[in-house]
């Protein structure tokens, strides 16, 4: 109160007095903590890795990698399409959710040409994988499990 008190004194640099509303508007003692970065945290945390979102960053990588890549048989809508189910050790993935393709490749000055196609796919089941299909044959491999 005391601020918008000694606000209706002051005068701007052009002689006008600053009206009540607009001090008022100006002073932080009405000012009100905004709660909703920390309520959209709580959803995100809250919710199921399929329904919060896709993941944007090359950095969300599975933390268990196959080395070497497991071959898979898989099955897609179109020839160079998404997988829509895929084989793992005799047992069909029925994939639910699928986001990609995420292009990688080696530079032309490293020498071999690696090109892939990487998935990420989490099956019915709610198992997530990372996949990808080399683009010089076509052949899809599994890279890594996501825990």
């Amino acid at each position: 109160m005391e601020r918008r008190a000694q606000s209706k004194g002051r005068e701007s640099g052009d002689g006008n007095r600053k009206s009540e509303l607009e001090a008022s508007i100006l002073s932080t003692e009405y000012s009100v903590p905004s709660t909703k970065r920390a309520r959209r945290s709580q959803a995100i945390s809250a919710a199921p890795y399929s329904e919060f979102r896709a993941p944007s960053s090359a950095l969300e990588r599975p933390l268990a990698l196959y080395s070497p890549p497991l071959a898979l048989e898989v099955v897609s809508v179109a020839p160079d399409g998404p997988p829509a189910r895929f084989s793992l050790h005799g047992q069909i993935h029925q994939v639910a959710h699928r986001w990609g393709p995420e292009r990688i490749e080696a530079g032309w000055w490293r020498g071999a040409s690696v090109r892939r196609d990487y998935w990420r796919v989490e099956t019915d089941s709610g198992q997530r994988f990372w996949l990808f299909r080399r683009l010089n044959d076509g052949k899809w491999r599994l890279h890594g499990e996501y825990q």
